[in-house]
């Protein structure tokens, strides 16, 4: 009799816990999801993130989510929590609730299972298969397999009826018989397949990621303007992924519990159940319901805490000109060991292990770099286990951030890494890309001046912007033409060494000068370096010491080409260098015989360069002509010196004038920069 007892109260507890569930804590959850429901179909309709095929599976998702909600769980809240059932007094009203609460119930699985599909096409490394992610393809799956369960579910509106399951209680329900047991099956099959599938497709998915990660995405583009961060080969595919991969945990874990419920109902089905049982079942399987409808309402919760492109849409530069990155060039220059200690809080524990693998792939430097120098480029190159902890990654947000205060732990390393950079020649290409998979042409107006923060990756090759490593498979794409003569050409010291990789410095200074719309979502826009007007990065060697430039004693062909670095990044606009040694007693300016034979020297080897040789003539027979010489006709007669194939054969007394030369340049630069 107590047992008898015990078990009433249990269900009467039950059906109270029931009732203010459903009386108190559906209509919450339904707010909750509207909420998120419209959100989500916001931020997803928005213009930047609607042409991605994943955005228009999510649209759909949460569209398919608002219908379920007020179709499945307004009418439980009613019908479980308040006791009120229109359903059950018109029999095409029952047939429609029915139908669509089974349609939009299986469309959002649906919907989910494509978007999983398309992040495995996305993240695959076959470029093939990475263009089977399109828009088109979609439109095609969404309106196909909609078309398809609606005809699938149509059923319903037929074989779905009004039973009287005792006096004056009825339920819209399915037909009892092989409808019923055909529903039974389905559901079961439907939860579970549903839930093997998203499961199969994220683990697909997080497979293709991992074997992308032994490529090096390329660092963000970070400008004075609004930018989107691309940190990856496309931020907002990962971001997206992220969003996805959150969607298919959420719905598996709690549509798991109720696939349990339904493979139990349907093992018991034929079992002699006494009315106690029924009635703890019923509770269960409306506590199952509300379960099963939570994952329709977190959508944008979850997005909201795994995806900060969702939390900011497009995360927007200072539109500030930033204080110049200085302080670091008064480092001393230390090994790479040295030169990262200090950043061991900020890296992960990797970093002494990639130390050591960039240290090995450094053994011979090219460009007269150290192994140290050298390896810093290396190291810069790698990508970590995880991306968001790379070197670079972390580096280039440093450098981007307004207070210059985040710089400080990474001076000892930016001494070795810009000490590095500067030594390696110039490239050849005068055009560079760089590419982006957003629409950004709104953002670059023709003839605004903008400044980019980060070490900004770009390549020789247009074609190379199609890989994995730049644009890939993107539908929107913004495609920057950059004229510039201050890249750096990193191949040699890299660790992709297949790949033309050009960087350019933090605080380059660009000006627009074009744009164009080519095709539907490709977007070029045309920019020009030119010479900033004030400092934006600080040289890694300090000009007030001569011994400081990496020179050596015998002023060796790389001497000079690193002497041609320093030159164009210090003076740029070719200002004059006004070079005198002195004046007599009248006031007459005088010059050391070395420059006579020097400039004699390079006028003869410049017949074979394409060079106006007027300057170095006019120098050679108007001793005064140079003092208004300019850095530019400098440099044109240091290239002619280190092009040509005479070098080697220097008397004594001729290599004795060059370095003499170069030593009066390196004596005015000191001049200048203590003016």
């Amino acid at each position: 009799m107590s047992s008898q007892s015990s078990l009433n109260d249990m269900v009467t507890t039950m059906k109270l816990v029931e009732k203010y569930l459903y009386q108190i804590g559906c209509p919450v959850l339904i707010v909750i999801g509207t909420i998120s429901c419209i959100i989500n179909l916001i931020v997803f309709s928005q213009k930047n993130l609607r042409k991605n095929p994943c955005s228009i599976y999510f649209i759909a998702y949460n569209l398919a989510n608002f219908i379920y909600i007020y179709s499945s769980l307004l009418s439980l809240t009613l019908n479980i929590g308040y006791k009120i059932n229109a359903n059950i007094y018109h029999l095409a009203l029952c047939r429609v609730f029915l139908y669509t609460v089974a349609l939009f119930n299986s469309l959002s699985s649906f919907y989910l299972i494509l978007a999983s599909i398309d992040r495995i096409l996305i993240t695959s490394r076959n470029a093939i298969t990475r263009r089977k992610s399109t828009r088109r393809l979609a439109y095609l799956c969404i309106i196909v397999g909609t078309l398809f369960w609606a005809l699938f579910h149509a059923h319903l509106l037929i074989f779905s009826t009004i039973t009287q399951i005792a006096p004056n209680t009825f339920l819209c329900y399915y037909q009892p018989g092989i409808h019923l047991t055909f529903m039974g099956y389905y559901s079961i099959i439907k939860e579970i397949s549903a839930l093997v599938l998203l499961t199969i497709c994220g683990l697909w998915s997080i497979k293709n990621i991992h074997s992308l990660h032994r490529m090096r995405i390329v660092p963000d583009l970070s400008v004075t303007k609004n930018i989107v961060d691309t940190n990856s080969s496309s931020g907002k595919d990962r971001q997206l992924f992220s969003m996805l991969l959150m969607d298919i945990i959420i719905y598996a874990v709690f549509s798991f519990i109720f696939s349990i419920f339904l493979m139990y109902q349907q093992i018991t089905q034929n079992q002699i159940k006494t009315s106690d049982r029924i009635q703890i079942e019923t509770v269960i399987r409306d506590l199952c319901l509300f379960s099963a409808g939570i994952p329709f309402c977190l959508g944008c919760y979850t997005n909201l805490f795994v995806s900060k492109t969702f939390r900011t849409d497009i995360r927007y530069e200072p539109k500030q000109i930033l204080e110049p990155i200085c302080g670091y060039e008064q480092e001393p220059l230390a090994s790479l060991e040295e030169a990262c200690q200090p950043l061991a809080n900020i890296l992960s524990k990797e970093l002494e292990l990639y130390v050591t693998i960039a240290k090995l792939n450094s053994k011979e430097p090219k460009d007269g770099l150290t192994q140290d120098e050298s390896a810093s480029i290396y190291l810069y190159t790698m990508q970590w286990e995880k991306t968001e902890n790379s070197l670079y990654a972390l580096f280039n947000q440093a450098l981007r951030a307004i207070d210059r205060s985040t710089l400080k732990p990474w001076f000892k390393y930016m001494k070795l890494f810009f000490t590095a950079f500067f030594k390696l020649p110039f490239t050849e290409y005068h055009t560079v890309w760089r590419g982006v998979p957003d629409d950004l042409s709104k953002l670059y107006q023709d003839g605004e001046e903008l400044t980019w923060w980060s070490l900004s990756s770009t390549t020789s090759s247009f074609d190379v912007l199609q890989s994995p490593m730049y644009l890939g498979r993107a539908n929107i794409q913004t495609i920057f033409s950059i004229e510039t003569k201050n890249g750096k050409l990193i191949r040699a010291h890299s660790h992709l060494q297949n790949d033309d990789e050009i960087l350019l410095l933090p605080g380059t200074c660009l000006k627009v000068i074009g744009s164009s719309n080519p095709s539907n979502g490709v977007y070029i826009i045309s920019l020009r370096e030119i010479p900033s007007n004030s400092l934006r990065l600080a040289k890694p060697f300090d000009l007030a010491s001569t011994n400081e430039l990496p020179l050596s004693p015998q002023f060796c062909k790389a001497d000079i080409q690193h002497l041609l670095n320093y030159i164009d990044i210090l003076y740029p606009n070719g200002e004059p260098i006004n070079l005198e040694t002195g004046r007599d007693e009248n006031g007459i300016p005088f010059y050391r015989d070395e420059m006579y034979h020097f400039y004699g020297l390079a006028g003869t080897w410049a017949e074979n360069y394409d060079y106006d040789l007027i300057p170095t003539y006019r120098m050679s027979q108007n001793p005064e002509y140079i003092a208004k010489a300019t850095w530019t006709e400098i440099k044109q007669m240091l290239t002619c010196l280190c092009s040509s194939g005479k070098f080697s054969s220097y008397t004594t007394y001729a290599h004795a004038i060059t370095a003499g030369y170069i030593r009066l340049i390196l004596l005015r630069m000191k001049e200048l920069v203590e003016l």
